[in-house]
């Protein structure tokens, strides 16, 4: 379960496409991209999105690959994980 600091608002199973940053956007039909076109602004959606690890988790639980392993690798999946690890580790080392 993730909570968002500024607003407190927390990220659960049940609530986690409110937090999507593909959600509402204007070409929905869009994202992720078809077969043969670029995925580079859905992996941008994807890196930057809050509840990226809520659509993993929902991922991993349908048929075939969608949502955000729709539109990355698994190792490029494990890299934005490790990487928000890392950065999250600084930042609580920063404030001791």
């Amino acid at each position: 379960m993730a909570v968002i600091e500024s607003s407190g608002l927390t990220i659960d199973g049940t609530n986690w496409r409110k937090f999507t940053n593909c959600d509402g956007l204007s070409e929905p039909e869009s994202f992720p991209p078809g077969k043969g076109e670029s995925i580079t602004q859905a992996k941008i959606i994807c890196v930057g999105c809050v509840a990226a690890r809520q659509c993993l988790e929902f991922a991993k639980t349908q048929e075939g690959r969608v949502g955000i392993q729709n539109v990355m690798s698994d190792e490029e999946i494990d890299a934005l994980f490790e990487q928000r690890r890392l950065t999250e580790e600084a930042s609580l080392n920063a404030n001791d």
